[in-house]
């Protein structure tokens, strides 16, 4: 019986306990937060915490039934009907509210009023909406998504837009015009002047929009090894936050033929559609947040801030659902081919992360939404890839973390030349890629920034060597 199922799995973002009938206004909060993000189901007759089913007196069911009608009808704004229906358990009787998605959002309590009665269901707990929750519950009401609202604090003829204009023009193959921008929903016209949307606010990385990557020492986040905050355009943030990664990441190798194949010690495909959901989906609305990439010795894991889409839980992630929270930068990133195909991330995710023997990565939903990794043993564990070979993993203290795969041709030379020589001056390097002393030092300015290279040696006699060696 489904009813027992949710029992069992306690109380959560669409499902709430209930003994009786609770003094408060607790019974209209709940069905202002359920209205306003996926509805749920109040269960009355159900002891919080314990799951244990206790029933109501059938006498005093039609009383309560029009109290909780009255209740909502006179503590709601905008209107809420609920379905209210009674079910037997094993002799035991429990009334059962049913709360719909609401269509007339925001929903709030009258007597606190829109902005300081709107709540929002997170998790098992209803949280009071901010200014910008209540904002973006107004443009859900009038089917607005918050990357399609126009974002009045700039105006296009102050932004720079050639460097993503570049980076689409070069990801597509395909001429992008402010034009084409206007066609795609980036920019739109209000009184006659043009203005971006809070999708291209987001695509050049306004607003304070940026990617936190942080290595802890041990498996307490207290201790920094290393850490960046990227900021640049969502391309660029993504390509710097894929680097890091790689840059902390264990590599295992085997021969393959004359070659040597390495992996990381996580499935990078599965990283990658982490990070990528996490930047497509992320709630926008929500300002001074970050999204965060974390990586101890246990767990790696990556955080954006908001919850899941509104028709969208935990236990069907992976199936194949899929609800686009901002249109405008999905459709961008499938333009990109950074997405394939809607709702294939996590499935791909998990897919992964199996066929190297790895733990399924765990979902945590708050106000936040959480992938954690969970990173294979040192030292004597081993791990199993694609073709199902044992290969053990080292202590990255120890390992050669130099990326030479995905970087340019002239990053590959560099590294390789070095692995031969030992070190290298910047004249040395210059003849070796052939490119002005200007560009040369600036590719090897960038190479010890992102931690491949080290400078030893002052003026005319600075070498350069690969970190760690």
């Amino acid at each position: 019986m489904q009813i027992l199922n949710d029992i069992e799995k306690g109380e959560g973002k669409t499902l709430e306990f209930k003994e009786q009938m609770p003094q408060n206004n607790q019974i209209a909060k709940t069905a202002v937060a359920f209205s306003n993000t996926a509805g749920g189901k109040i269960i009355m007759g159900v002891k919080d915490g314990l799951n244990e089913i206790i029933g109501l007196d059938p006498d005093e069911i039609p009383k309560l039934r029009e109290l909780i009608v009255n209740t909502i009808a006179d503590s709601c704004e905008p209107q809420i009907s609920p379905e209210i229906f009674t079910q037997n358990i094993d002799g035991k009787i429990i009334l059962i509210i049913r709360i719909y998605p609401g269509s007339k959002k925001p929903y709030f309590l009258k007597k606190e009023g829109i902005n300081n009665g709107t709540y929002l269901r997170i998790d098992n707990v209803n949280k009071k909406g901010d200014s910008n929750a209540v904002r973006r519950l107004m443009l859900e009401g009038e089917n607005i998504a918050y990357d399609e609202d126009i974002n009045m604090e700039f105006k296009i003829e102050e932004l720079d837009l050639n460097a993503i204009l570049t980076q689409l023009e070069k990801l597509t193959g395909k001429k992008f015009t402010e034009n084409v921008l206007e066609n795609l929903k980036l920019i739109k016209s209000k009184n006659g002047k043009k203005y971006p949307t809070n999708a291209l606010i987001a695509l050049l990385g306004l607003k304070n929009y940026k990617i936190r990557c942080a290595r802890f020492k041990g498996n307490d986040a207290v201790e920094f090894i290393d850490q960046k905050e990227i900021e640049g355009t969502i391309f660029e943030q993504i390509i710097m936050a894929e680097k890091f990664l790689k840059s902390h990441l264990n590599l295992s190798g085997k021969i393959e033929g004359l070659q040597r194949k390495d992996s990381y010690e996580i499935p990078f495909i599965a990283l990658r559609e982490a990070l990528i959901n996490a930047v497509v989906h992320r709630d926008y609305s929500i300002l001074g947040s970050d999204i965060k990439v974390s990586i101890s010795d246990s767990l790696l894991e990556i955080t954006s801030p908001g919850s899941l889409p509104n028709t969208i839980n935990i236990d069907n992630l992976g199936t194949g659902c899929s609800e686009v929270r901002n249109p405008i930068i999905a459709r961008i990133f499938k333009e990109t081919k950074f997405i394939e195909q809607w709702g294939s991330g996590f499935r791909k995710i998990f897919n992964e992360c199996e066929k190297y023997g790895l733990k399924k990565p765990e979902i945590i939903e708050t106000s936040f939404l959480k992938v954690r990794f969970y990173r294979p043993l040192v030292g004597d564990r081993t791990i199993v890839d694609d073709t199902k070979l044992d290969r053990t993993i080292v202590d990255d203290t120890k390992l050669d973390r130099t990326i030479v795969d995905d970087m340019d041709e002239n990053h590959k030379k560099i590294i390789l030349y070095i692995s031969e020589n030992g070190s290298a001056t910047s004249t040395e390097i210059e003849n070796l890629i052939d490119l002005k002393r200007s560009r040369t030092r600036e590719i090897l300015k960038e190479m010890v920034e992102e931690n491949i290279l080290e400078m030893k040696g002052k003026a005319r006699s600075t070498r350069y060597t690969l970190k760690n060696n």
